[in-house]
């Protein structure tokens, strides 16, 4: 007994039969003989890990999913972009890192100037500042430094002092960088 299996031109799968003593059926007449039984199709399976990172997609059995797979959570559909977290049900958009760096004196102070706050009036926050070594350093720095960092002592005290949300100050810091 030796178990056929048969396909069409186009490859789908027809059936097998025994060729044990009957004759093969008719409707595997002008089709082609294979070795072993086609697998069937699989749609993809996209994966993610716990923390909705995406490990990738697998087109086979389950007892076939790779190794780096296993442990992971089968999701609807895969990413437009690897760096894509699945969350909430959906794939969420790629926030892109921004990168503060450093402003010059210049750059600062026009950006605060086109953002209307006058230059006058920080200098007047200083000058509020109770006594000691915060407001001296804070003079010293508005005064004398040449170049600033987005979390600089001075402007996060100047920057409190304003009542401007870290958000308000980020998007200020991007504005200063192209100043």
């Amino acid at each position: 007994m030796v178990l056929r299996f048969f396909v069409n031109k186009d490859g789908t799968y027809l059936g097998s039969y025994d060729d044990a003593g009957d004759d093969m059926p008719e409707a595997f007449a002008g089709a082609i003989e294979v070795s072993a039984k086609p697998r069937p199709p699989t749609a993809p399976r996209f994966f993610v890990d716990a923390d909705g990172r995406y490990l990738g997609s697998f087109d086979g059995l389950d007892e076939e999913i790779p190794a780096d797979m296993v442990g992971g959570v089968e999701v609807s559909t895969g990413p437009l972009d690897a760096r894509q977290i699945w969350a909430d049900g959906a794939w969420q958009p790629v926030v892109p890192e921004v990168s503060f760096l450093p402003v010059t004196r210049r750059q600062l102070r026009l950006t605060l100037v086109r953002e209307g706050i006058t230059l006058a009036s920080v200098e007047a926050l200083i000058d509020a500042l109770p006594e000691g070594l915060e407001k001296e350093e804070a003079k010293i720095e508005w005064a004398d430094a040449q170049e600033f960092n987005r979390n600089h002592p001075t402007l996060l005290l100047i920057a409190h002092a304003l009542n401007l949300s870290p958000a308000r100050v980020n998007e200020m810091w991007l504005k200063a960088m192209e100043a």
